[in-house]
């Protein structure tokens, strides 16, 4: 599928890796692939190629730049070129991020940092009013592990801006979506992984999710078409992550030509069920459940 839709070859990604299993965690929610194939370097440089791959106006970009109060320390994690930071009013703002290409990487600011955040947090730095991860946490093999960290630079009472695709959203049944699978998601997030992240020393202080955007009205025809059609014939479509047989590839050609038909009517916002993206957002309670064998669920793994 990476191969056929966007010309990268992901082979040697799953070198020595037989199979990859998809998983629902039985508390929290939570679906994770297992072993977690990650991508490295260069195939993130591969995906760069591609304009769209850093948008530059996010949906929670506006959404969270109002929240958050001059004056504050804020630390974007996984921020692209800084686009976020042009939203942000009388801020102290620093950015990391470790996949930046040549092309992004010429004339950011200073504040943006090539770089892992545990190496960031080694150093050491001052703590955070508010952490932003946007569009990070489905790339992470141990998610839970990256929040701690997070954590530990955010002050007490201190903000965190997450947002990821919405599994509760029609992301739950796409087909043959490649982005939404390794190397490249390792991760699928549904509201309730966020309500247990209490166990990890935060407060759920809202869960927002964007209305469909301009941008995925023609991609969500196409697939509300292929689901209509996987609902009324079971026995010839699969409903999965994957269906590589060759009725389903008839059926996601024949989709681009219906998808335009459904397009007219999500033209009207009213219309427009809930979009790719939820925003979650978080206060720090200084509290960390997890330690104390509260929960057995993937965050405390």
């Amino acid at each position: 599928m990476y191969e056929r839709t966007f010309s990268i070859d992901v082979a040697s990604e799953f070198e020595g890796v037989p199979d990859v299993d998809y998983l629902r965690c039985n508390d929290c929610g939570l679906h994770f692939f297992t072993p977690a194939v990650a991508g490295g370097n260069a195939f993130y440089t591969a995906l760069q190629q591609f304009d769209w791959y850093y948008s530059h106006d996010k949906y929670e970009f506006s959404y969270c730049a109002r929240l958050i109060r001059p004056g504050s320390r804020v630390l974007d994690i996984g921020c692209g070129s800084g686009n976020f930071s042009s939203l942000l009013n009388d801020v102290e703002y620093v950015g990391l991020e470790p996949n930046l290409s040549p092309k992004e990487n010429s004339g950011i600011a200073p504040t943006i940092h090539r770089m892992e955040v545990d190496t960031f947090l080694a150093a050491a730095p001052e703590p955070f009013d508010a952490v932003c991860a946007f569009q990070v946490l489905e790339h992470l093999a141990r998610p839970g592990d990256f929040i701690r960290s997070l954590l530990s630079c955010l002050k007490p009472g201190g903000m965190l801006y997450l947002s990821t695709p919405s599994l509760d959203s029609f992301l739950r049944h796409v087909t043959n979506s490649p982005l939404a699978l390794p190397p490249h998601h390792m991760t699928h997030w549904p509201d309730s992984a966020f309500r247990c992240m209490a166990s990890l020393g935060l407060e759920l202080t809202a869960l927002h999710h964007e209305p469909l955007q301009d941008i995925h009205v023609p991609w969500f025809c196409e697939k509300l078409y292929q689901y209509q059609q996987q609902l009324a014939r079971p026995n010839k479509y699969k409903k999965g992550q994957v269906d590589l047989s060759p009725a389903f590839r008839e059926l996601e050609a024949r989709s681009m030509e219906k998808g335009p038909e459904l397009a007219a009517v999500f033209q009207n916002p009213e219309w427009r069920p809930a979009g790719h993206t939820v925003i979650a957002i978080f206060t720090k309670t200084d509290r960390d459940e997890s330690s104390q064998g509260h929960r057995t669920c993937v965050y405390s793994v």
